[in-house]
């Protein structure tokens, strides 16, 4: 089953992939998701770590336009992650901290642009493939919602080169700092 043909064609499709906990703030995704007039996909995944905040969650799903196409697909194994993010144009995640969020950097691995509360290290703009907003003006996230409903499926692929150039720039960087890690490591053993 190809998705990357409905992905290209059809209404933006967001994901939301992290555990259903209070943390990871799902309930604040759906609040943006609801802001959009226009028809999306949004899918969620991951464990449900906390049942009655998942129940507060079905409530406010519940509550959503109908234009609002939204589903539960469960959890994810791991080998799994790359191909799923793939299926998807943005991933959602409005997080009320990370130390550092590998599920990031596998979103854009896998070229799909991330909209990230900037309660992560992970920071940029929309035009750089993670775009990171603070929670505190919900405004800001419905906006970029409504510019991301906006693209054109030929400026939504765009982005995903985009993402993917972000990838290796982080790849490429992270290298060259555990290489200077190794190479000051050296010099103070030779000292």
């Amino acid at each position: 089953e190809d998705l990357s043909v409905e992905r290209k064609s059809g209404p933006l499709r967001i994901l939301f992939l992290s555990r259903i906990s209070r943390k990871k703030n799902l309930e604040f995704a759906l609040e943006v998701i609801s802001g959009v007039g226009e028809k999306v996909v949004f899918d969620i995944y991951g464990p449900i770590r906390e049942p009655d905040y998942w129940e507060e969650c079905q409530r406010k799903i519940a509550g959503l336009p109908d234009h609002i196409s939204i589903q539960y697909k469960g959890e994810v194994r791991p080998e799994e992650v790359p191909e799923t993010f793939g299926r998807y144009d943005l991933f959602l995640i409005p997080t009320r901290g990370e130390n550092y969020g590998h599920v990031i950097f596998e979103s854009v691995a896998a070229g799909t642009s991330v909209l990230v509360s900037d309660r992560t290290p992970w920071r940029g703009s929309a035009e750089e493939g993670v775009h990171s907003l603070p929670l505190e003006e919900k405004e800001k996230w419905v906006a970029a919602m409504r510019d991301w409903v906006g693209l054109e499926p030929n400026e939504r692929e765009k982005r995903r080169a985009v993402a993917k150039r972000y990838a290796m720039h982080y790849l490429e960087a992270s290298q060259a700092v555990e290489q200077n890690r190794q190479l000051f490591s050296q010099a103070v053993e030779t000292v």
